[in-house]
């Protein structure tokens, strides 16, 4: 099975066979989806709204860790510290010069590392301050999400249900899609205090600070429901996938018509084959019947290794999803008060996430 994900197999045949001394072949073709180069895609990553809020996040990240974490903060600074001195032999002509930057290097200075601290905390202010541009109206499409989620599921209930746990599954997501929509809505009520403009608030600080911890509960409730979601769907996955196993034994009347419809197809194949054979001889028709034969066994072979690649394709991004939301779980948890709040290791938890997340967004970009 080819690891290639984004190679879509088209079978128009791969076999040889020897029928009457004669030899059947029958061609394979592959088509390949064009990917964009790597570069391509870091453009329209770098253009793309959720690639902008991925990399800030990423770096607003970064920034949290630095400031509340000692061992990554001495990192950092010896890392500054480093490229000051190379910089620094560029342009000293002599070597005694260079002993100042070189006792920073070894032993940075208290007020140095307060003056990180501070940069840092800074950063991450405004960081947090301009993602919240990017989703200032987004509380829209998770409603419609959801809405349509439900529609979908009253149409597909007045016609057949997919099973039980496709509606946990379904009512799961659009519960998910809800919370989010509402966390989202809370921030962008909060949107006008947090620009800091003085007069421009139309709440007042104990409003604000309502929305935050309400807006942050909204959020932990959608990750949860994201997390139970996902689990489910990746236990029950190849129920939800096959759907072939419930729906045969859904009723003596579906095997009735199945079998009806398996009488008519044995039946029409057997009319083809008298046509066939009346038009031409034995040793033609042996050929068509062996081609025909192969060519149906290998279509089947190429959609069976087709939908395994979907499936573990699908699998993975589930993974990666849960994986996501629980590492966000932290945050929200935190402003709630039903976490610790550890800032180093929240600031931790949301570059795993951020990573996970961001690598979507990619994929989605080299499309």
């Amino acid at each position: 099975m080819s690891q290639n994900m984004d190679t879509t197999m088209n079978e128009r045949g791969a076999a040889a066979a020897a029928a009457g001394g004669k030899r059947v072949v029958v061609m394979v073709e592959r088509i390949k989806v064009k990917k964009r180069s790597n570069f391509e895609t870091l453009i329209k990553f770098g253009t793309d709204a959720s690639g902008l809020e991925r990399t800030f996040r990423l770096f607003q990240a970064l920034a949290q860790c630095i400031a509340h974490i000692p061992s990554i903060r001495s990192i950092f600074m010896l890392i500054l510290s480093s490229l000051r001195l190379f910089i620094a032999s560029f342009f000293l002509s002599s070597i005694s010069n260079l002993v100042s930057p070189s006792k920073e290097l070894s032993s940075p200075s208290a007020k140095a590392e307060a003056q990180i601290i501070t940069t840092a905390l800074g950063v991450r202010s405004k960081l947090a301050q301009g993602r919240r541009f990017f989703r200032l109206f987004r509380f829209l499409d998770s409603f419609h999400s959801a809405s349509t989620l439900y529609y979908q599921y009253q149409a597909q209930t007045d016609i057949d249900k997919s099973g039980e746990v496709g509606m946990y599954c379904m009512w799961l997501d659009i519960m998910s899609k809800s919370f989010n929509g509402m966390y989202l809505l809370f921030e962008t009520l909060g949107f006008c205090a947090a620009l800091g403009v003085p007069g421009l608030d139309p709440w007042g600080p104990e409003v604000n600070r309502f929305l935050h911890v309400e807006g942050q509960r909204f959020w932990l409730f959608a990750l949860v429901c994201g997390v139970i979601g996902g689990v489910v769907r990746l236990v029950y996955e190849r129920d939800l996938a096959g759907g072939g196993g419930s729906s045969n034994g859904g009723g003596g009347g579906g095997g009735a018509a199945a079998a009806t419809a398996t009488t008519s197809d044995r039946t029409s194949e057997t009319e083809k084959e008298n046509e066939i054979g009346s038009r031409e001889d034995d040793e033609h028709g042996n050929q068509l019947k062996e081609e025909e034969r192969q060519r149906a066994a290998l279509e089947k072979r190429a959609e069976e290794e087709q939908r395994m690649v979907i499936w573990t394709d699908r699998r993975m991004r589930i993974k990666r999803r849960i994986t996501a939301d629980l590492l966000d779980l932290a945050q929200p948890g935190a402003v709630v008060g039903w976490f610790p709040d550890w800032p180093g290791m929240i600031g931790l938890m949301m570059v795993g996430s951020t990573w996970l997340t961001g690598v979507e967004v990619w994929e989605k970009c080299a499309r």
